[in-house]
């Protein structure tokens, strides 16, 4: 059931590309290491698309929408659907992203699961959340934001409100029972 609706998802998705601006990706990547694991540097800053065993790969295809950020109009939407099929990994096929987001004057509400880039840190670095940001996988919550600066009226440019506020849950609680023993 859940397959069927993904795909069909997907294939939405694809077949409207004619009609708007629908971007298709497509990706794939081998990681082969002599040792027991898979160097940090394979790794790191793949939003949690990433394995310990020494031998994995991944193939990725998605669609997506982008949000439309022409300050003329009042509105604009997005969605994507980014799938993956893994050998070497905890699972044989994985939903990278599904969302839908919705952008009024300066607000953004996304709904679903979203790659979010980190705001404070340099996306550079291998250091980072491993629970949010780019070494985690994306985490399927609802979230309202402010993703460009907004200048408050009457404060003559001097002070611009950034952020976000986001309610969202954990999906993946196998990595943890397995590792604990159910124990503790």
């Amino acid at each position: 059931m859940k397959k069927s609706i993904v795909f069909s998802l997907f294939i939405l998705l694809y077949s409207t590309a004619a009609s708007a601006q629908i971007e298709v990706r497509t990706e794939a990547q081998a990681s082969v290491a002599s040792g027991d694991h898979t160097p940090l540097w394979l790794n790191a800053n793949k939003y949690g698309l990433s394995s310990l065993k020494c031998h994995n790969g991944y193939v990725r295809a998605g669609a997506f929408r982008s949000i439309d950020n022409d300050s003329t109009r009042k509105w604009a939407w997005g969605a994507a659907l980014d799938l993956v099929g893994t050998s070497g990994y905890t699972s044989k096929a994985v939903v990278q992203q599904a969302y839908g987001e919705l952008r009024w004057l300066k607000g953004l509400l996304t709904v679903g699961s979203k790659e979010q880039p980190m705001e404070l840190k340099n996306q550079e670095l291998s250091s980072g959340a491993q629970t949010l940001g780019i070494n985690a996988r994306p985490v399927p919550s609802v979230r309202l934001s402010l993703p460009d600066y907004w200048t408050v009226p009457y404060t003559r440019g001097w002070l611009g409100i950034k952020g976000h506020i986001a309610y969202g849950m954990q999906t993946d609680d196998k990595w943890q029972k397995e590792f604990t023993h159910e124990q503790s």
